[in-house]
């Protein structure tokens, strides 16, 4: 997936345009106060923005991608902060944390149920008894309901002397069981005269589907929320922000 590669350099500033850093930073320092957090691993931490802002206030956090070129970047963009090479579904601590997040898209691109049970089941392992998960995944109702959406423009951003134009359209897909919890979502960025295309596949889940995996992996769900104003989860919202602790 180029945008995780070839465009990792750009990867935050693509990003940021549709989403609100400043409310997932503070709704992430209040879970944390609120839970006595301490020590955190950001698993999918791309270039580092969430590590270093939470690093600044004063937690132990460690942000781990599978892509090298974002873990390059993220090391000679925030050298204080730590980072490491690792993919999430097999990541393994020497001391267990207080909390774990796995934010934007990093989870939907696990597609099995039984690839989603054992990355949750290691998660879990690496987590204090007493600690939280926070996993944000897409929500698949309002996918579904629109099941195609033609490549489209959705974002602008400009990083030196490059301008980028994000174009965007999805497609439902079928998995080997013949469900509809796919979606093959292609993009069009437009680098100044370069045109560099990508697809990616990913897993959309509803409520009941992701509370079941995650109630099989050793989790349960203590709070859901529609986006990062705490505001409680709704069918048409596009995401979930699932707060889970680990099953005693």
């Amino acid at each position: 997936m180029k945008l995780y590669k070839e465009l990792a350099e750009y990867y935050y500033e693509i990003e940021k345009v549709g989403r609100k850093f400043e409310d997932e930073i503070d709704f992430l320092g209040k879970l944390f106060s609120k839970n006595s957090i301490k020590s955190i691993i950001d698993l999918g931490c791309g270039s580092g923005e969430h590590v270093f802002a939470l690093y600044k206030k004063g937690f132990e956090i460690c942000g781990i991608d599978i892509s090298d070129n974002m873990i390059d970047i993220a090391k000679k963009r925030y050298p204080d902060c730590n980072f490491e090479l690792a993919d999430l579904q097999s990541y393994k601590i020497d001391k267990l944390v207080d909390a774990i997040i796995c934010m934007f898209g990093t989870f939907n691109y696990i597609i099995k149920d039984e690839d989603i049970i054992n990355s949750l089941k290691n998660i879990r392992d690496n987590i204090h008894p007493k600690g939280i998960l926070v996993l944000e995944v897409w929500n698949s109702s309002p996918v579904k309901k629109i099941k195609r959406k033609a490549i489209a423009p959705v974002s602008l951003s400009k990083v030196g002397s490059v301008m980028i134009k994000r174009n965007r359209g999805f497609r439902v897909a079928s998995n080997s069981d013949g469900v509809d919890n796919l979606v093959e979502v292609n993009f069009i960025f437009n680098l100044n005269q370069e045109i560099v295309k990508d697809r990616h596949l990913m897993r959309v889940f509803s409520f009941s589907e992701i509370e079941d995996l995650l109630s099989l992996s050793g989790f349960s769900v203590i709070h859901n929320f529609s986006n990062f104003r705490m505001e409680v989860f709704q069918e048409s919202a596009g995401r979930m922000i699932l707060i889970c602790k680990r099953k005693q």
